[in-house]
């Protein structure tokens, strides 16, 4: 595991999408939960 690929720039690119797909799927979690109720 090398530290040094989480400072380039893909690896920022690739935490920014992991976020926004967490956060995607948290807002479609709670939406479903809010429709279901």
């Amino acid at each position: 595991m090398k530290v040094a690929k989480i400072s380039s720039p893909l690896g920022q690119v690739l935490m920014m999408a992991a976020l926004m797909i967490l956060m995607s799927l948290g807002t479609m979690t709670v939406v479903v939960l809010a429709g279901g109720f």
